[in-house]
């Protein structure tokens, strides 16, 4: 399997190494995936845990949601309502999106773990 060195995720995966390591030239598609997963769900937790200080803090600095819980509840439901909507309805007017012609990473990883064999990743320009 090639990968693009320009790709997100390659980018992803050559940060994870240290600076004292060497990076690998070629490397096998469970372990590239493994690495790459390990990284997006540290970078989901930091974020998760940046929103849920943000949010905490937001409640206890604004007064208000405390004297008018039930009324900051409705709103907040309301817009997540409208968005959703309009979330759908831009779905709907563009139709379902066109399938892609190469595999994703992704399938090409369940593909080999289905299959118990990991193909060498190469990397290209």
């Amino acid at each position: 399997m090639k990968i693009n060195k320009d790709s997100w995720h390659y980018k992803l995966w050559r940060k994870s190494f240290n600076y004292s390591e060497t990076i690998p030239t070629e490397t096998d598609l469970c372990r590239y995936c493994h690495r790459v997963f390990w990284q997006v769900v540290g970078i989901a937790m930091i974020i998760f845990t940046i929103g849920v200080v943000l949010a905490l803090l937001g409640l206890i600095l604004y007064k208000g949601f405390w004297l008018n819980t039930g009324t900051a509840f409705a709103v907040t439901g309301i817009a997540a309502l409208v968005i959703g909507a309009i979330y759908l309805y831009n779905r709907w007017l563009n139709g379902s999106p066109k399938p892609k012609q190469e595999p994703t990473l992704a399938s090409s990883w369940m593909q080999a773990r289905k299959e118990n064999v990991c193909p060498l990743v190469e990397f290209e320009e």
